[in-house]
Order: structure tokens, then C-alpha cells, then sequence
């Protein structure tokens, strides 16, 4: 996903974004490459979500989403990269 399109993805529209990381999660055996960007100044947008992609989109409270993290129900690589990255988890 390009970064300009996450309002079609999520319903929000940054005023800014800026890149944080590009990895390849899986040299050896893949050429993939993942981009991680941070969307500031968010806005609610009038986009209709895809929930084919996108089940739901909801607002977490800073220390929730650290308790989420240590019981285990944030699980995936690029998310807890780009919030280490951004130094909002240690």
C-alpha cells in the first residue's frame, strides 16, 4: 500500500507522513520488501472502508496498547517494528 492510499485502507487522512523503515523480511528466499510509515495530524475521512482488507479500525489508549503487547495479542513483525522504531515500545 502506498502511504497516500491508507485512507482507503483505514478511513483516516494524514496531514503528514513520514517514512520510518524499509526491511526485507525474508532475504534467502524472497525479494519482498516492506515499508513502514507513520501517519501524524490524522483526520477522520469520508472513505468508505473495505472490509474485505480492513475488519476495523479503532483508537487505542497508549498504556492499552503496551498491556496488549505484553499479553501477547499484538503479535505481528511490522507492527511491533515500527512502534520500537518509533520508540513507543522499548
Amino acid at each position: 500500500m502506498h502511504p497516500k492510499g491508507a485512507h482507503e485502507e483505514t478511513g483516516y487522512e494524514a496531514g503528514k507522513i513520514v517514512w520510518v523503515c524499509t526491511y526485507a523480511p525474508a532475504l534467502g528466499y524472497s525479494n519482498e520488501l516492506i515499508h513502514i510509515y507513520s501517519g501524524l495530524e490524522l483526520r477522520k475521512a469520508d472513505t468508505v472502508i473495505d472490509e474485505r482488507e480492513i475488519a476495523s479500525v479503532e483508537k487505542v489508549p497508549l498504556e492499552k496498547l503496551k498491556s496488549m503487547i505484553k499479553e501477547r495479542l499484538i503479535l505481528d513483525g511490522k507492527t511491533l517494528l515500527g512502534l520500537s522504531l518509533l520508540r513507543i515500545i522499548p
